[in-house]
């Protein structure tokens, strides 16, 4: 135990794009599969695990659970395009993505935190049930991004209000525009498991009202988890009459906030 909180185990994954550059006629662009193949070859044998070869990329897998994606791209031109095993070439640019996101981020900084809760949401219920699959962690940026609330130093409330703004828009209408190159592309439109994701959505809706409203330091922070898993840490059993009032954030130290900076 430090500080009164379980040790947590943190886990990651890396996004690391591959790039062929080819001429503007694209005479020398092989097909998306032979790209993925090649790749596939490269990084086989360096983990005990094979790669997978997803539509989107080449996905390398360590013992510890932490993996690194390999997206494709064929670039000719300012534009670059994502070989898709199942769609083929699509104009796509996560330079621009990333820049768009940094933008927004730079002016509040909270961004961040509500993006990493929202993939360490992702993790947890994919963990929970591997059956079942949660948007992509681009969508789910972009889907947090779009309905920020920002309540600067509370976190536990940011989130709350967060997740009850993606909930409000997704009960509207079930979409997620690319903000950049291909933007009127719907991410959603090709997921199939949506009363999934809006049940684990609306769960985790209602346990994060409850969890503002206990004084319980243990259950209230075992609510969180619930949801965010063991990332999350467990608060000790006490009162804390301060709780509602200083939120969470204040109880969770530098050393276990894998959340923020």
């Amino acid at each position: 135990m430090e500080g009164g909180h379980e040790k947590i185990k943190l886990y990651y994954d890396v996004d690391d794009g591959v790039y062929f550059v080819g001429d503007q006629s694209i005479t020398d662009r092989q097909t998306p599969s032979t790209y993925h193949s090649w790749i596939c070859q490269a990084v086989a044998g360096h983990t005990e695990t094979d790669p997978i070869d997803k539509n989107t990329c080449i996905r390398t897998i360590f013992a510890d659970g932490h993996h690194v994606d390999n997206p494709i791209y064929y670039k000719k031109g300012n534009i670059p395009e994502l070989a898709h095993k199942r769609d083929g070439y699509i104009e796509s640019d996560p330079k621009a993505f990333y820049e768009w996101f940094n933008e927004k981020a730079d002016k509040e900084s909270q961004l961040r935190h509500l993006v990493r809760y929202a993939k360490g949401w992702s993790d947890n219920r994919e963990y929970i049930d591997s059956s079942k699959s949660m948007p992509s962690g681009l969508i789910l940026t972009i889907l947090f991004t779009n309905d920020a609330i920002y309540r600067k130093d509370r976190d536990d409330i940011a989130l709350k209000e967060t997740l009850i703004k993606v909930q409000d828009t997704l009960k509207k209408n079930f979409v997620c525009f690319r903000p950049t190159v291909p933007d009127d592309e719907d991410l959603l439109s090709s997921y199939t498991q949506k009363e999934y994701f809006m049940k684990c959505l609306n769960d985790f809706v209602e346990d994060s009202k409850q969890a503002l409203l206990e004084k319980n330091i243990r259950k209230s922070t075992e609510l969180w988890r619930k949801h965010l898993g063991d990332r999350f840490p467990l608060g000790e059993d006490k009162d804390d009459s301060s709780l509602a009032s200083v939120g969470l954030g204040a109880l969770i130290t530098p050393s276990t906030k894998p959340y923020s900076e």
